[in-house]
């Protein structure tokens, strides 16, 4: 998710969309975003350290901790492959392609009734 976002940031900022104009604005973006892509691929490699401590090696511990960082790529790859998707730049990416019909959407919207009190606080708590 932090990947997807450094790269919606960066279509914005290549396309000259003010962040600002978005519905909501994430604290210390992108900032955070770096921070916790950067933080996730440290822990990917010294989450299952323990195993490697003398006499703690575990066959089972190992598979648990490390299978992903190379069956990660391989779906990754496949599915590229398979499915001929192509990586955007950040020029070529639609930001504004069903933005017209959310807003006519958003434009007739209707709240439907409430329908106890129960779910009159579930909308307004969660909403």
């Amino acid at each position: 998710m932090c990947y997807t976002f450094i790269r919606f940031k960066k279509a914005m900022d290549a396309q000259g969309f003010d962040r600002k104009s978005l519905p909501y604005v994430g604290w210390f973006q992108p900032f955070a975003a770096w921070y916790g892509l950067i933080g996730c691929f440290v822990m990917t490699f010294v989450g299952g350290y323990t195993v490697f401590l003398p006499g703690q090696w575990d066959i089972p511990t190992f598979l648990f901790s490390y299978t992903m960082i190379g069956v990660f790529p391989i779906v990754f790859i496949g599915w590229k492959l398979i499915k001929r998707t192509k990586f955007h730049k950040p020029l070529d990416v639609d930001l504004r392609g069903e933005v017209e019909e959310i807003e006519e959407y958003q434009r007739n919207f209707v709240p439907a009734p409430h329908k106890n009190a129960v779910d009159k606080y579930f909308n307004k708590a969660f909403s």
